[in-house]
């Protein structure tokens, strides 16, 4: 059996949520693969559903294949130092946050697979494995938009 891919989400606002739904909606990702990182427990009953849900960004993103970042662009200089020190070089980091540039986040994070969803751009090192990460998480987006239509 397949083991599924693990994902973690930065920042569950609508945007976070709707590709957590989207990744359960299409079975992409097991609940116990998903890790939901939130700002406070306001939401806690309405995400527990799709998978962990914490308020902390702790060793556990470290065992995500990929990493989306979901948060307010004004909020990632708040949220990139911590999350900068549990992120492993071979992880995917995805970024959905408008006017946060690619070398920001590379510099920030301190990592070198860094993407924006939508924006075509060859990664050093890229495998099969992320490659299919990033593939899922443009075909969700696109049918997550089909759905919303």
């Amino acid at each position: 059996m397949n083991r599924s891919m693990k994902i973690t989400i930065l920042g569950c606002g609508n945007m976070g949520t709707a590709y957590a739904r989207s990744f359960r909606k299409y079975g992409l990702v097991l609940p116990e693969d998903l890790t939901l990182i939130v700002r406070g427990q306001g939401r806690l009953a309405e995400l527990t559903p799709l998978g962990m849900v914490t308020v902390s960004i702790d060793k556990t993103v470290g065992e995500s294949d990929l990493v989306i970042i979901a948060v307010k662009p004004q909020d990632f200089g708040s949220v990139a130092p911590a999350l900068a020190s549990v992120l492993r070089p071979e992880q995917v980091v995805l970024s959905i946050m408008a006017g946060i540039t690619l070398q920001r986040l590379s510099e920030n994070l301190d990592h070198a697979t860094v993407d924006h969803l939508g924006r075509a751009q060859a990664l050093d090192g890229f495998t099969p494995q992320r490659d299919r990460a990033l593939g899922h998480v443009t075909t969700l987006a696109g049918q997550q938009v089909a759905d919303s239509a």
